[in-house]
């Protein structure tokens, strides 16, 4: 199996990578066509040693970003850390860029940290999250084994409902225990993927549709703001809080 040493884009790379994304963006807009992405990792001009210990398969295949991220965890050891090293990140996202690259090419935050555009900081609205590798990364690092698979093993070139709406606000982020709702009611235990439906939006223009009730996005606003003014929910146990969450949940299909 063929090694690589670990590399990050200096700021000639991630602009070259940048120009890349935003022309073949351009081209499949006008012709459908994708442009295949030049060897700008092994370009000298555009790239700089981060460590020569640090290897890495690049031509490994992956069948989700769960398991990409329990690799690159093994990987990159120590370097797995270093969240704000953007050249890095850029790298590695174009390294596996043809596996993660979708249909149609993901806008640059999903192949660019988001921050590396306001140089280094990241506002409340930034889109740091949607990055195909870091994050990935990131939450197989720190975060529940469970809550991963929910997240992350859906299709390799696809961020997915879960990851937009979970990670999008840091509530859940912080909180192991609306983490552990979250994963209660809305996770399928066969395929750990979220059920059938939990993402799905509430149908306004029908108030007798069940769509969206009771669902994920429900809990990330209404239902996760009136519970977090009425109770502790950080002393209480999962059951409970859901018991408290009215009759939208209780009596849905998440809790039967």
């Amino acid at each position: 199996m063929p090694m690589i040493t670990l590399k990050k884009f200096n700021n000639d790379g991630i602009k070259e990578f940048s120009d890349f994304l935003e022309n073949t963006r351009k081209n499949e807009n006008k012709t459908n066509v994708k442009l295949k992405i030049p060897p700008l990792t092994t370009n000298h001009n555009l790239v700089i040693d981060v460590d020569v210990k640090c290897q890495i398969e690049d031509d490994k295949l992956f069948h989700d970003r769960y398991e990409m991220g329990k690799y690159l965890n093994k990987m990159l050891k120590n370097h797995a850390d270093d969240y704000n090293n953007f050249g890095m990140w850029s790298w590695l996202a174009a390294v596996y860029f043809d596996q993660l690259r979708g249909k149609r090419t993901q806008r640059s935050e999903h192949f660019i940290p988001d921050e590396y555009k306001s140089g280094g900081i990241t506002s409340t609205v930034s889109a740091h999250y949607r990055h195909s590798v870091r994050m990935p990364v990131y939450l197989v690092k720190y975060y529940e084994d469970e809550w991963c698979k929910f997240l992350l093993k859906d299709k390799l070139d696809t961020m997915g409902d879960p990851m937009e709406h979970c990670c999008s606000n840091r509530a859940n982020l912080k909180s192991s225990k609306l983490r552990s709702v979250i994963l209660e009611l809305y996770q399928d235990k066969t395929t750990l993927l979220p059920k059938s439906g939990a993402f799905s939006r509430v149908n306004k223009n029908n108030l007798k549709s069940l769509a969206g009730k009771g669902g994920v996005l429900r809990f990330n606003g209404t239902l996760r703001d009136r519970l977090k003014k009425s109770y502790d929910i950080e002393n209480m146990d999962v059951k409970t809080i859901i018991s408290k969450m009215g009759p939208e949940v209780n009596s849905s299909k998440w809790v039967k």
